[in-house]
C-alpha cells in the first residue's frame, strides 16, 4: 500500500490552470457495478479491499484516484504499474478494480467531430492504426528483426487535420493544434495473423535505409481502402480508393524507428501509419492531396464542390482484404463534422 505523503485536498492549492482534460473511471465487467455510486457503496462495504491501478506513484492517475477516494470517503488500495498499458491489461483481467484513464481525443465510430475554431480547411487523413502486443523495457530498442513479434493488429483510422492551422504552426513547431483535436478509430481490430495471407512486398526504397531499418522479406499488406464523403443533403461520393501496400515505410520499420532510442511500448499502445496515398490522383489519402491544396475542387453529385470537408459532411472510411480465395473486412469508420463550438 503506497500513500502520498500529503493530503490531496488540504495540502495542494491551485495557482493557475495550465491545461485541463476529461478523465474516465474504468471498471472491469466482473466488478458488476454500473454507476459511480455503486462503486462507492461497494468500496464502503469492503474497506481497503477495492484496488486501483496507476501508471506511476505520485503521477496524475495516482493523485486522481486518491482525490476520488478522499472525496468519496472510501478506503482503497493502490497497485502501482510502470506505465498505463500493464494497468489496463490487469484491469480487463479483473486483477484490479478501477483505473482513471484520459481518453484524449480518440473518438469512436459515428461520434461527431467539432471543427476547430477558426479553421476553414478541415481535412481527413486515410490511415491505419497499429496496436502493440508485447511491449519492451525502457532503454531497449525493438530491432527490425523482432518488430513483428510486437505487433498485434490493425484498425481503420482517420487523423482529422485542420490544414490552415497546421500550415501556420508547422514552422518551427511542427503539426500540433492542427492535429490534436480529434482522431477517429474503427471498432474492429484485425490481427496480424489474420492479415498473413495478404502479405506483399512494399515499394522499392531508394536510397537504401539505414541498417537498423533494413528488414528481410515482404513487409506490407494488400488492404484495399476507400473514402466516401456524405453531404448533409445525403448525397455521397467516393473520393479516394487506395491500398496499404503503397506505404513506403512498413509498420515494422516504423516500430523499429520509434523505439531505436529506447522508447518503451506497452501492450495496447496504438500508433498510426501516416497518410496512405497511392500513385494515382484518385488514390491520394487526403483532401489536401486530392484537391491540390484546394486548387482543384471535387464535384459532388448535388452540384456542390469540396476543397476541404464542410460542416455537416460525414467522412466514411472502409477497408478489406481479398486475395481471390479469402476475404476479410475491416468494417468502416465514419465521423460527421459539426460546427466549431463557441
Amino acid at each position: 500500500l503506497v500513500k502520498t505523503p500529503y493530503d490531496v485536498l488540504k495540502d495542494i492549492a491551485p495557482i493557475a490552470t495550465v491545461s485541463s482534460y476529461e478523465n474516465v473511471l474504468v471498471v472491469p465487467p466482473t466488478l458488476r457495478v454500473n454507476t459511480v455510486a455503486e462503486l462507492i457503496a461497494l468500496a464502503k462495504a469492503k474497506p481497503e479491499q477495492i484496488t486501483y491501478g496507476t501508471s506511476s506513484t505520485g503521477g496524475p492517475t495516482h493523485l486522481l484516484a486518491e482525490l476520488f477516494s478522499t472525496v468519496a470517503s472510501i478506503k482503497t488500495r493502490q497497485i502501482p504499474y510502470k506505465g498505463g498499458g500493464p494497468a489496463v491489461v490487469d484491469l480487463m483481467g479483473g486483477y484490479i478494480h478501477f483505473y482513471f484513464s484520459n481518453p484524449v481525443c480518440i473518438i469512436g465510430e459515428n461520434d461527431p467531430v467539432h471543427a476547430p475554431q477558426g479553421s476553414a480547411a478541415l481535412d481527413y487523413e486515410l490511415e491505419l492504426a497499429l496496436f502493440i502486443g508485447p511491449g519492451n523495457v525502457q532503454g531497449e530498442p525493438i530491432s527490425i528483426g523482432r518488430a513483428e513479434d510486437h505487433l498485434f493488429g490493425m484498425a481503420l483510422f482517420n487523423d482529422w487535420s485542420a490544414r490552415d492551422i497546421q500550415s501556420w504552426e508547422y514552422v518551427p513547431l511542427g503539426p500540433f493544434l492542427g492535429k490534436n483535436f480529434a482522431s477517429t478509430i474503427s471498432a474492429w481490430v484485425v490481427t496480424m495473423d489474420a492479415l498473413e495471407p495478404y502479405r506483399v512486398a512494399g515499394p522499392t526504397q531508394d536510397p537504401t535505409p539505414l541498417p537498423y531499418l533494413q528488414g528481410s522479406g515482404p513487409a506490407n499488406f494488400e488492404i484495399a481502402l476507400e473514402v466516401e464523403i456524405v453531404a448533409a443533403s445525403g448525397v455521397a461520393k467516393t473520393v479516394s480508393r487506395s491500398n496499404f501496400k503503397y506505404m513506403y515505410w512498413s509498420m515494422q520499420q516504423q516500430l523499429a524507428h520509434h523505439t531505436v532510442n529506447g522508447c518503451n511500448m506497452s501492450p495496447g499502445d496504438m500508433c498510426a501509419s501516416g497518410t496512405i496515398s497511392g500513385p494515382t490522383e484518385d488514390s491520394y489519402g487526403s483532401m489536401l492531396e486530392l484537391t491540390w491544396r484546394g486548387s482543384k475542387p471535387i464535384a459532388m453529385p448535388d452540384g456542390s464542390e469540396r476543397k476541404f470537408i464542410q460542416d455537416g459532411d460525414t467522412v466514411v472510411i472502409k477497408g478489406h482484404c481479398d486475395n481471390g480465395q479469402t476475404r476479410i473486412g475491416f468494417g468502416s469508420v465514419s465521423g460527421k463534422v459539426l460546427p466549431a463550438l463557441p
